[in-house]
């Protein structure tokens, strides 16, 4: 697959897959000899994909919609009560399941009995991220700011 990909004349590849299988084929493509750019997805943008691509991953662009270098008080707090009581740093998926959790709530208390959950969730926005204000669009996708990171010395770092 990875080989046939590198016949193309695309000036990139976007690979969407998890951390692992990204690795994996950034791997791949680099032992093909490939020159196109390689681009992720959120769902590779993990602590474990750095860990496991080591070198390999150097210089990989992923879109996400967290900014692992935030210095706002908000995710700082928010950051430092993740690492008291889980160890390690917080990733995408931590403030994505802290957000939505929050938003649930929200919707819950707002909700009147004419409303479903769903209902209610559209409804009560936007609501207040550790990061950002967000909101469902019509279709219940969240809108967010979306970040370019590039990984840079082991670290996922914005790009401008």
């Amino acid at each position: 697959m990875v080989r046939s990909l590198g016949e193309t004349q695309a000036d990139g590849l976007l690979l969407i897959a998890n951390a692992v299988d990204t690795v994996h084929l950034i791997r791949q493509a680099h032992r093909q000899g490939l020159q196109q750019t390689l681009i992720g997805v959120t769902w590779a943008a993990t602590e474990q994909f750095i860990e496991l691509g080591g070198r390999t991953v150097e210089g990989f662009n992923v879109t996400q919609f967290f900014n692992r270098e935030d210095t706002s008080q908000a995710y700082l707090a928010f950051r430092e009560a993740y690492r008291n009581r889980f160890r390690q740093e917080p990733g995408f998926a931590s403030v994505a399941a802290y957000d939505a959790t929050l938003a649930t709530l929200t919707a819950l208390q707002q909700r009147s009995k004419e409303k479903n959950l769903k209902q209610a969730m559209l409804a009560a926005g936007p609501y207040q991220g550790v990061q950002e204000k967000w909101n469902f669009d019509r279709f219940g996708d969240a809108e967010r700011k979306a970040y370019v990171t590039e990984v840079r010395d082991g670290r996922f770092v914005v790009v401008k």
